[in-house]
């Protein structure tokens, strides 16, 4: 049968286990704003479902070349407690269809303001705002993939410096970039939204918060609190060489 200190330090360890031990809550923030932004500094606008082609283009009547980078914005109203950790929910479509291999994307920060992108001509700087700059994530996405992508130390600051307000990533296919675009190649990062018979989907941002209830149960607190006065008062009390059964 445990003595007394061991009663009181188990119940202390049971208490300290439970505090350590509170799971983390998780909020999902679809995109409110999205679109893409091309090599001449033309954009498509910031529309609810709005088109997020990502790669290069090549129109079939004119021939004329493109390359495209996308972005997407969360608006963070409303949040004040911190953010511990964030991914960001890829919904990945290949344009055309038929393509097997996968396409890297890079997600990078965005310093363009919201007013800027939102236009039919957000230019030239803003298509290279949303792929350069600080890397949040990287990935390899094929054709119907949803990935949750862990976002960088660097983006869970910055969205912790815009809570009630908003935050952007650009999106860029490296894997275009790299070839001369005498095709239509790349990916919507919304899903299948823009092609005939699809559905849009995401982005989304995906935070998470350490539990709400930051202050313990009373009962945690008693338990924890029994376990460490016991602790104490053993300690107070002169202890003969005999009585040792094991390190303090």
């Amino acid at each position: 049968m445990l003595n007394t200190f061991s009663k009181m330090a188990a119940g202390g360890a049971v208490a300290f286990s439970m505090l350590v031990s509170m799971p983390a809550s998780a909020l999902v923030i679809d995109s409110n704003f999205q679109g893409w932004v091309d090599q001449y500094g033309d954009g498509n606008g910031a529309i609810a479902n709005n088109d997020t082609f990502t790669g290069s283009w090549r129109d079939p009547l004119t021939f004329s070349k493109a390359k495209y980078n996308s972005w997407a914005n969360f608006n963070l109203s409303g949040i004040a407690s911190p953010v511990i950790s964030a991914k960001l929910e890829i919904h990945a479509a290949i344009h055309p269809g038929g393509v097997s291999a996968p396409y890297q994307v890079d997600v990078f920060e965005v310093s363009t303001p919201l007013a800027a992108l939102g236009s039919s001509a957000p230019g030239t700087a803003a298509y290279w705002d949303l792929r350069e700059g600080e890397l949040y994530t990287s990935a390899l996405l094929a054709d119907g993939d949803v990935l949750q992508l862990d976002l960088s130390l660097q983006a869970l600051a910055n969205i912790n410096a815009l809570l009630g307000s908003d935050f952007r990533v650009g999106f860029t296919n490296i894997t275009t970039n790299l070839v001369d675009p005498d095709r239509t190649s790349g990916m919507y990062i919304n899903g299948s939204g823009s092609l005939p018979g699809g559905s849009y989907a995401g982005p989304k941002l995906i935070l998470g918060f350490a539990n709400n209830n930051t202050v313990p149960e009373p009962a945690s607190l008693a338990l924890l609190g029994l376990g460490l006065a016991g602790l104490a008062s053993i300690r107070r009390k002169p202890r003969a060489a005999n009585e040792l059964t094991g390190t303090v």
